[in-house]
């Protein structure tokens, strides 16, 4: 995975959070010294391997990728307004169904919508 602006400051974040590179690394089961080369920006891509470890610590602090309305076509704009009036279990369980189903290509897009 390519260390992108957006990577680099979520992991910048998380690293606060945890307190210390090393508390991090702990935390993601990656070395510290990848953790360090990363925030000095000594390599510019993440291992696989290690990105499947860190995406869900650096997740919460990534920004939201917005979804222009006018791109959903009317049968999506409609899901998403029954999507919204869902309360919260209901849209976990939904988005649990739809991901055991392989139906997730545009969800991330509704779920940005529908302000989660």
């Amino acid at each position: 995975m390519k260390i992108t602006e957006e990577i680099f400051q979520a992991l910048r974040k998380a690293v606060f959070e945890a307190g210390s590179q090393a508390s991090f690394a702990d935390e993601a089961k990656v070395s510290k010294q990848n953790i360090h080369r990363y925030l000095k920006r000594k390599v510019n891509c993440i291992d696989d391997d290690k990105w499947e470890k860190l995406e869900p610590l650096l997740k919460p602090h990534m920004p939201r990728k917005e979804i222009n309305l006018e791109d959903l076509k009317p049968d999506e704009r409609i899901l998403l307004e029954k999507y919204r009036e869902l309360n919260n279990l209901q849209k976990k369980q939904l988005l649990e169904k739809a991901m055991e189903d392989g139906i997730i290509n545009r969800i991330p897009h509704f779920k940005s919508a529908a302000g989660e």
